[in-house]
C-alpha cells in the first residue's frame, strides 16, 4: 500500500511542475490521491465497512403464572410491543447498541439484565427470559342445606363481582398487592350469607380464603305447569298457575313441554332459540333447559342439538328427549351435565315422545313402524325388550 501511494505522490508532483496549471486540473489530481488513499479500490489492503444497516431479533419467554400481556421492547431509539411469547426485528446500524425490555408487571421479572449491549457485528438475535408468579386468592365457596342456588356472587373492593357456582374452588389473579375486602352475595334470601373478609395480598402469592353458606328451604305452592300459546304463537311459553286458578304467571319465554323433576322442585323443558322469520323459514335451535319455577334459576343442558319433549326419569339421573338426527327421530338419554346416550333400537325406527315407567326401568313412546302409522311402543332404557303395543289403523298421541 505505501509504495502505491508513493508512486501516486510523484505523479502529483510531476504534474505540478508541467504546463497543467488549470484549478481544474489540480483539484482533479488531488482528489484523485485522496481517494485512492482511502479507497481499496486503488488496491489498497484495507476497506471501508459499508453503511448498510444489520437486523436484529428480539424474543421473550415468559414463564409461569399470570403472565403478562405485552412487553415494549427499546433497541437504540426504536421500540416495540412485543407478546410474551413472541418475537420482533429491528434494523439497526452497524455497531453496538443498547437494547432494554420494559413495562414488566409488578409479579413478573427479568431473569438476568434487562438492559443489553449488544454488537451487532457479532450478534444478530437475543432473548429475554421472563418469570412471572400469581398474585391475588383462592376462594373456596361451600353452600350447605337445600335449595341451593346454581351459583353465588363474589364481590371485590364493593366495586367488581363475579358469578361463581356453588361448591367450588377458582383462583381470582392479576390482584393488585394490598389490602382487599371480599364478600359473597346470595341471590335469594333462603340462604345465610358469611361476613365480608378484610384480606392483605402479597406480591407474587395467592393466598386461601374460605367461605361457607347455609340455606334453607324455599316454599313452594303448589303449581300447574302448561304451554301457553297465546301470546307467543311462534315458540311458545311456558306459564304457571295454582290449583285453585289464582296466581298465574309466566316462567319462561320460548320455550314448550315441561316436565316436573320427580322431588317437584325443577321443571326440565325444551327451549327455542330464534325469531318469527327463522321459525317460518328456516327452523330454530332446539335444546332442553332447567327451570326452577321459585327462583327463576335456569340451567342450560343441551343446544342446538334439536332435543325436545323433555321426560324426567323417576330416578332423577337423566332425562329422556326425542332428538331428530337427519331424518328419523330417536330416544336419548340426557344426563344433566349435557352428556347424551342414544337408545339403541332399531335404525329403521321413527321414536318420540318419551314417558317412563314409575320404576324408571322402561321407556313407552309413539313409533312409526309402518309408514304414515304411527303406534306405542316401550323398551328397556339400555334399548332391549322392544315391544310394539299397538298396530292398527289408528294414529296414537304420546303415551
Amino acid at each position: 500500500m505505501s509504495d502505491r501511494i508513493e508512486r501516486i505522490v510523484n505523479v502529483i508532483e510531476r504534474a505540478r511542475a508541467s504546463s497543467v496549471r488549470s484549478a481544474r486540473a489540480r483539484w482533479g489530481i488531488q482528489l484523485l490521491a485522496v481517494l485512492c488513499t482511502l479507497n481499496a479500490a486503488c488496491g489498497g489492503d484495507t476497506a471501508v465497512e459499508p453503511d448498510e444497516p444489520l437486523i436484529l431479533e428480539v424474543s421473550v419467554a415468559t414463564s409461569g403464572g399470570d403472565p403478562d400481556y405485552s412487553y415494549q421492547i427499546v433497541a437504540g431509539s426504536q421500540t416495540r410491543t412485543v407478546g410474551p411469547y413472541a418475537s420482533t426485528r429491528f434494523s439497526l446500524p452497524r455497531g453496538v447498541s443498547t437494547v432494554r425490555i420494559l413495562d414488566v408487571a409488578t409479579n413478573c421479572a427479568v431473569n438476568g439484565a434487562a438492559s443489553r449491549e449488544v454488537d451487532l457485528r457479532t450478534t444478530s438475535s437475543i432473548s429475554f427470559e421472563v418469570a412471572c408468579e400469581a398474585t391475588g386468592l383462592e376462594i373456596q365457596l361451600n353452600a350447605e342445606g337445600k335449595d341451593i342456588p346454581l351459583g353465588f356472587t363474589i364481590i371485590f373492593d364493593q366495586v367488581s363481582s363475579m358469578k361463581v357456582p356453588a361448591n367450588t374452588s377458582f383462583t381470582m389473579t392479576r390482584m393488585e398487592p394490598g389490602v382487599h375486602e371480599v364478600s359473597v352475595q346470595t341471590p335469594y334470601n333462603n340462604c345465610v350469607t358469611p361476613p365480608g373478609a378484610t384480606v392483605e395480598v402479597s406480591n407474587r402469592v395467592v393466598k386461601h380464603l374460605d367461605f361457607t353458606l347455609r340455606c334453607e328451604a324455599i316454599e313452594r305452592p303448589e303449581l300447574i305447569v302448561y304451554t301457553a300459546d297465546a301470546d307467543a304463537p311462534e315458540h311458545g311459553a311456558i306459564e304457571a298457575v295454582g290449583p285453585d286458578g289464582q296466581g298465574r304467571r309466566r316462567l319462561v319465554a320460548a320455550a314448550r313441554n315441561p316436565a316436573w323433576s320427580p322431588d317437584g322442585r325443577s321443571l326440565a323443558y325444551e327451549h327455542w332459540v330464534c325469531d318469527a322469520y327463522d321459525y317460518w323459514y328456516y327452523g330454530c335451535i332446539l335444546g332442553i333447559s332447567i327451570i326452577d319455577p321459585e327462583t327463576r334459576e335456569v340451567k342450560q343442558v343441551t343446544l342446538g342439538d334439536l332435543s325436545s319433549q323433555p321426560a324426567w326419569s323417576p330416578k332423577a339421573d337423566v332425562i329422556a328427549v326425542s332428538r331428530m338426527q337427519s331424518t328419523r327421530s330417536n330416544i336419548f338419554l340426557v344426563s344433566l351435565d349435557g352428556q347424551s346416550t342414544k337408545l339403541n333400537l332399531d335404525a329403521t325406527l321413527n321414536a318420540s315422545g318419551p314417558s317412563w315407567s314409575p320404576d324408571a326401568e322402561r321407556i313407552a313412546f309413539l313409533c312409526v313402524v309402518d309408514p304414515l302409522k304411527s303406534d306405542i311402543c316401550i323398551a328397556n332404557r339400555n334399548g332391549t325388550g322392544f315391544v310394539r303395543l299397538t298396530s292398527d289403523a289408528h294414529a296414537f298421541g304420546r303415551p
